[in-house]
């Protein structure tokens, strides 16, 4: 079904495609960082920088050693007319420049790249439920008898259009990746050219291209960064699947309690309704041949006995697949965190938090608790109900019955119509005006029924909420004990 093959998709994702490019970042980072020492090593040690006699000006802001370096100069360049110039460790600068902004660029660029996947997901989350939507109002309208090629054509039409826009989006957000990156890489071109033309003594500018202690920690981090990506991705699919998962329970779900909805309309209109219409016809009958004066003729009214309602084997088969479309879920889902989830745009690479969900167990004690406990109890309530009409109806064919003895007892000769069916005729328009209202009330008690149970099952499918399971995943074992105290 729709919901086993998109569950499916994502797996395959998640097991197959995931890995792979996880493969191919390692890769690529590798060559790139060892082109990038490579480079490094074929640049000259050093490389002389000029300066016009203008830029040896002293300035307001110039600290001692560089007043000091200007002066040299400029005294220098008088006596000796010599252009001005220093020795600029150029493999240094490089290797500086890579140790700082070009590993911090790689990693914003891995960030979002990774933000980029973690959307991927889900837009294609929010379209599958967008298609069970879709296919939830076809359903519908098929029940209703109002369905029609065009209205199909156009859920197709919406489906395929959410489609194409994320396809757009996604190649909006690889345009920005890559806009980003030649930004970044020119933006490092010019720092570079910036910081070997300031101004300052080779000293102290050799001693600011020193390599910043924690460059080894940040190359590290970059060559984490495919193991991490690759689990956090495994992590928002792992959550993807477990909203399929939990979608495919509810709909199972809903179509259990359909099934038992139906089981118990027909039961009651079987049981009890259909016996009340039979009483309520041998009245009919038995009115009509006393208006026709007919009295010899007037049967006797039958007495009608509800059958028996079979709640516990109905109760026990509702439960029975209530707990097999349960027993599929996995026992353990792995996510990340409700707050780290939050926070996976800024923070993806720094060691996400994740949480354990006990999914199986926790659908397991929702669906109890919210679905079938109140059902059970709710039902509690048919077998008086059931018996208070029957009551009434023995009681309308006790009297009626009782009345036509009472008319059979009396010679023939001394019936007299305004005496003997008027009288009968009366009990019988009481009876029918009774079970006509235990009737109704019946039918509005089997709609109360048929509405809770609605409302259960609503209830029940807002907390079969992905992000409530999140939220709830340290909890279970709490609510269980809380649930076994009550």
């Amino acid at each position: 079904d729709v919901y086993f093959h998109t569950r499916q998709a994502v797996q395959n994702y998640r097991e197959q495609n995931v890995p792979t490019q996880k493969d191919v970042l390692n890769t690529g980072l590798d060559q790139l960082l060892k082109r990038m020492d490579e480079l490094a090593q074929t640049l000259p040690d050093n490389f002389a920088v000029f300066y016009e006699i203008d830029q040896l000006q002293p300035q307001p802001q110039d600290h001692l050693s560089l007043r000091w370096f200007k002066f040299r100069k400029r005294l220098k360049y008088r006596f000796g007319k010599s252009p001005i110039s220093v020795q600029l460790d150029l493999r240094k600068l490089w290797q500086f420049q890579i140790a700082t902004q070009f590993n911090n660029m790689l990693q914003q660029q891995f960030s979002a790249f990774g933000v980029e996947h973690y959307e991927l997901i889900s837009a294609v989350t929010k379209w599958f439920n967008h298609m069970r939507d879709s296919l939830g109002d076809i359903q519908q309208h098929a029940k209703n008898n109002d369905i029609s090629a065009g209205f199909i054509d156009s859920e197709h039409q919406k489906l395929g259009n959410q489609l194409v826009d994320i396809n757009r989006e996604m190649a909006n957000s690889n345009a920005q990746i890559m806009l980003q990156l030649l930004r970044s890489t020119a933006e490092m071109r010019q720092s570079t050219i910036e910081t070997a033309f300031r101004l300052e003594s080779p000293r102290s500018l050799n001693h600011s291209l020193e390599i910043p202690k924690n460059a080894q920690e940040i190359r590290g981090n970059l060559n984490a960064i495919p193991e991490t990506w690759s689990q956090n991705m495994a992590l928002v699919c792992n959550f993807a699947v477990m909203e399929l998962q939990l979608a495919a329970l509810q709909n199972r779900l809903g179509v259990v309690t359909q099934k038992f909805r139906e089981q118990l309309s027909l039961k009651m209109e079987n049981t009890a309704l259909d016996q009340l219409q039979s009483v309520a016809d041998g009245l009919e009958s038995l009115s009509t041949a006393g208006e026709n004066g007919d009295t010899k003729n007037m049967a006797k009214l039958a007495s009608s006995e509800f059958g028996s309602f079979g709640t516990a084997e109905m109760l026990s088969e509702l439960r029975k697949d209530v707990q097999e479309a349960v027993q599929d879920l996995p026992e353990n889902v792995d996510i990340i965190s409700e707050t780290s989830f939050q926070q996976i745009e800024t923070q993806q690479f720094d060691g996400l938090e994740v949480v354990s969900v006990s999914l199986r167990r926790l659908a397991g004690y929702l669906v109890e608790t919210r679905l079938f406990a109140p059902i059970e109890k709710q039902l509690e309530k048919l077998p008086s109900t059931l018996r208070e009409s029957q009551n009434v109806s023995s009681e309308v064919v006790r009297l009626v019955s009782f009345s036509l003895s009472e008319m059979e007892a009396v010679p023939e000769f001394e019936q007299e119509i305004g005496e003997t069916v008027t009288p009968l005729q009366n009990i019988i328009q009481s009876g029918l005006r009774r079970i006509s209202q235990e009737k109704e009330s019946l039918m509005q008690f089997s709609q109360s029924l048929m509405d809770f149970i609605d409302q259960q099952r609503n209830a029940t499918f807002e907390k079969l909420n992905p992000y409530i399971a999140v939220r709830d995943a340290g909890k279970i074992g709490q609510y269980i004990r809380a649930e076994e105290s009550r």
